[in-house]
């Protein structure tokens, strides 16, 4: 059988592809250390770490005879990768504790704002809003997706503009690549 020039093409350039994705992947079938630099997070555990408006971020479920006040505190603190909008598998048992505790108290708004991290000295980059909106969105259509009602939620994108830490820093950058689902 014999290949035509555009045949022998085709498999050079599929061979070159397996290879770059080998290249490019192997450090993860070596690794024992997790891919996700957020799991990683470099000896820093965010969510320890940052006191975002001094807000309860639990993984304890709540009782509705709690008061309005402290009901109202419970949030929960979803971390994604760079450029991404795509939950991490890590963060949805965050979010399931949650939604446990929103369906109990079915009279109270859930608020779920997305923020990005930037080095643009322009913290209200297009794409910084688009993104955390995004970020919020995947966020709101899980909670939608587990039976929370969709009239219940609003969805914010504030883009860079609401940073919990410097952008200097990866450690800053990571903290500030975040959703915040809360009571309202």
């Amino acid at each position: 059988m014999r290949l035509t020039n555009f045949g022998k093409s085709l498999i050079i350039i599929f061979s070159l592809v397996m290879v770059l994705l080998f290249v490019a992947f192997a450090d993860n079938f070596t690794n024992s250390q997790p891919v996700s630099p957020i799991s990683q997070k470099n000896n820093i555990d965010v969510d320890k770490n940052i006191d975002v408006d001094k807000n309860i971020d639990t993984d304890e479920n709540i009782d509705t005879d709690e008061s309005d006040d402290k009901i109202k505190q419970i949030k929960k603190t979803i971390f994604f990768e760079p450029d991404l909008a795509i939950i991490q598998s890590e963060e949805y048992s965050k979010l399931d504790v949650f939604i446990e505790n929103a369906k109990k108290i079915k009279d109270i708004s859930i608020q779920i704002e997305g923020n990005t991290a930037t080095l643009l000295e322009d913290s209200e980059t297009e794409f910084a809003k688009k993104l955390s909106l995004l970020r919020a969105k995947a966020v709101s259509e899980y909670l939608i997706y587990k039976g929370i009602e969709a009239k219940r939620i609003i969805v914010i994108g504030n883009g860079a503009s609401k940073p919990i830490c410097s952008n200097r820093t990866e450690e800053g950058r990571r903290a500030n690549r975040r959703v915040e689902v809360f009571l309202k």
